[in-house]
């Protein structure tokens, strides 16, 4: 496991940065090469070059990794050693990457969400504002998309999606400030071909973690204006009803007391959570759950802006 983490770590600090979205992966470390070997490396038909602007760099297990450039999805399932590239599918309406929302299951499995506004702006009238959402599929690694429309208009909205396999995922939409002042959890069960409203809520936050099928955390990840937004909240009916988590040292369970630095992380029984301060100090803190998230408390307090859990125990 520390093989791939630290795989990772190279890999942002090559392109320049990045959040990992899935479980860092490869648990074995891969045979050494002979002398030879590292003398004289045969040639992989997709080696990446140091250079190009990334975006967003991601883990899936067992052994894979996924990168975002300004034009492809490049992509390796085993720990790096050969990557394959694929397209990036875009907005309509907006040219200046990234403009995509993307969720890597595995080297076959892609999908992406666009938001294409249809120039109306965000005046705070629903009824005249405009903005449409498409959630497109790739099953070969991203070289081929297919592009399935959301019904619905959703201005002024932040968006996250997530699968747990090839057939579940999750798509929350929700509020900015202005607008739509309801969130929607929608759901698919076909690999993402057609979606259902799964439930809403009022205004929940986007780092989105699922445990499994019916489980859902929505944790906020912090907002410029005076939102409201619930700073940790669970469902555990697959999105109908929702309750708030508190989290200890953090006044309220709503608003600009604390945020989430990144989605809280799940290892059987046990989750971990990055939670920022939000009072100019750059701390955050490490909180910990071991009944399944209905309990947390707090591990440490550290200014550290990422953290990379590799088991319940042994964390970067």
């Amino acid at each position: 496991m520390l093989v791939g983490a630290v795989a990772l770590i190279g890999l942002s600090a090559l392109f320049g940065g990045g959040k990992p979205v899935r479980t860092p992966a490869p648990s074995a470390s891969p045979a050494a090469p002979s002398a030879a070997a590292s003398s004289s490396p045969s040639p992989s038909p997709s080696t990446i070059a140091a250079g190009p602007a990334v975006y967003e760099v991601g883990t899936f297990a067992p052994a894979g990794f996924w990168v975002e450039t300004a034009n492809a999805l490049l992509i390796s399932g085993d720990a790096g050693a050969t990557w394959s590239a694929g397209t990036l599918p875009r907005s309509a309406t907006v040219s200046v990457p990234p403009t995509t929302i993307l969720d890597v299951l595995d080297a076959s499995h892609a999908w992406a969400l666009t938001a294409d506004d249809l120039g109306t702006g965000v005046s705070g009238d629903v009824t005249r504002d405009k903005l449409a959402l498409t959630i497109h599929r790739s099953t070969d690694g991203g070289r081929t998309w297919a592009d399935i429309p959301i019904i619905g208009n959703y201005p002024d909205s932040l968006q996250a999606l997530h699968f747990l396999d090839a057939d579940q995922g999750y798509l929350l939409i929700s509020p900015r400030r202005f607008d739509i002042q309801t969130s929607t959890l929608l759901r698919t069960s076909d690999g993402g071909l057609t979606w259902r409203v799964a439930g809403t809520d009022g205004w929940l936050g986007t780092d989105l973690a699922t445990p499994d099928a019916s489980t859902i955390w929505a944790a906020s990840a912090g907002d410029a204006g005076p939102v409201m937004r619930r700073i940790f909240a669970v469902s555990r009916d697959g999105g109908r009803t929702w309750r708030d988590a508190p989290l200890p040292g953090v006044p309220g369970t709503v608003g600009h007391g604390a945020s989430f630095l990144q989605p809280p992380v799940f290892i059987g029984a046990t989750g971990v959570a990055l939670v920022a301060h939000n009072d100019g100090s750059g701390l955050a803190d490490i909180d910990r759950s071991d009944d399944a998230g209905k309990h947390w408390t707090r591990v440490s307090t550290t200014d550290a802006s990422s953290l990379a859990v590799l088991t319940q125990t042994s964390w970067l």
